[in-house]
């Protein structure tokens, strides 16, 4: 037997990991609602911040905590899509890196289409910026 058919919790981490190669963009379609949504949050903390009265908040740990996450977070995103590029050139070659030889609708499946959808998504974190005004 194999050691994940063993362990629920760690066939649940290999399925995670197997994730970006599986994914179908199809299954993920963005609205304008997204962006709406995003927009609307932002603007109600900047207007619930500039509200406060009194001293000025000591935000240093929070953009401390911040960078470090968003640093991860490009790290992971570049390592991802560097393996991403890899695997679809050890598919298509070279061209498919550029112009790739699928269907349009099939275009940005598999680990290529999952981190571009990880950097789409990151974008809404990133108006968290403790230093934005």
């Amino acid at each position: 037997r194999h050691l994940a058919d063993q362990s629920p919790r760690l066939q649940t981490a290999m399925d995670m990991l197997q994730y970006p190669a599986n994914f179908v963009a199809a299954s993920y379609s963005p609205s304008w609602m997204e962006p709406a949504a995003g927009s609307v949050c932002y603007l109600a903390c900047i207007w619930a911040l500039k509200q406060r009265k009194g001293e000025a908040m000591e935000i240093l740990p929070v953009t401390v905590v911040h960078n470090f996450v968003l640093i991860a977070l490009s790290v992971l995103m570049a390592v991802g899509g560097i393996l991403a590029l890899a695997d679809r050139y050890s598919q298509e070659g070279f061209d498919g890196v550029f112009c790739s030889q699928r269907d349009a609708d099939h275009v940005l499946d598999g680990a290529a289409g999952f981190w571009i959808k990880i950097y789409y998504l990151s974008k809404f974190y990133e108006l968290g910026d403790p230093s934005n005004p």
